[in-house]
């Protein structure tokens, strides 16, 4: 009786290779954009009680008036100074001579023109007398009387002056009422009628240039 021959066939099957496959998301971070700085006529006037209107402000660093701004991106204080004939306002950055310039209010406000970009960037940007001195003002609209009058007064500190647009005269007043119960007593201020004398004064000029 023949004998059953059993034969194992042994069978290789490759090992197959396990793909793992990762994907990748880029999360895109929103960087905050940059304030454009406008090109602009601006205007300053100097907060509180500050007698007299007259006010020389430091245009230039000294041990008793430091003129110092952090710059975070460096770490490290930089010297700052007004130089007419320079457009940056670090002295580490100025070239050759510079002619140091005066920063003066007249009747508690000074007016920058737009071509002096160097002046307005130390006084909107890097002065530190900023908001203890001085204030960057620009028009701000009140949609009735009351609604724009009471924060312009405390602003003001009773030095600022109404004006009226739009007529063919000039119209100025000053920002606070008549006072009778003090009239005589040497208590009123004459501050904000001064500077209604002085603003009626400048638009006339301004009207006459045009």
């Amino acid at each position: 009786m023949a004998k059953n021959k059993i034969v194992d066939d042994v069978i290789d099957i490759p090992q197959q290779k396990e793909t793992v496959t990762t994907t990748v998301i880029e999360k895109k971070v929103k960087t905050p954009a940059k304030p454009e700085w406008e090109i602009k006529d601006r205007s300053y006037y100097l907060t509180g009680a500050h007698s007299p209107l007259t006010y020389t402000l430091a245009s230039k660093h000294t041990s008793r008036f430091p003129l110092l701004w952090f710059d975070a991106t460096l770490g490290e204080q930089r010297e700052i100074r007004y130089a007419t004939n320079q457009n940056s306002v670090f002295v580490s950055e100025q070239k050759g001579e510079a002619t140091l310039g005066h920063i003066i209010f007249q009747n508690g406000t000074l007016t920058v023109p737009k071509e002096k970009q160097n002046l307005q960037k130390l006084l909107s940007i890097f002065h530190p007398k900023k908001g203890k001195v001085f204030e960057e003002f620009d028009a701000v609209l009140g949609m009735y009387h009351d609604q724009g009058i009471i924060p312009f007064k405390m602003l003001s500190k009773n030095q600022g002056v109404n004006f009226t647009a739009g007529l063919p005269i000039i119209r100025t007043s000053p920002d606070h009422g008549t006072a009778s119960d003090i009239a005589g007593k040497n208590k009123a201020s004459f501050i904000s009628f001064m500077n209604a004398l002085y603003l009626s004064k400048d638009i006339y000029n301004n009207r006459k240039r045009q």
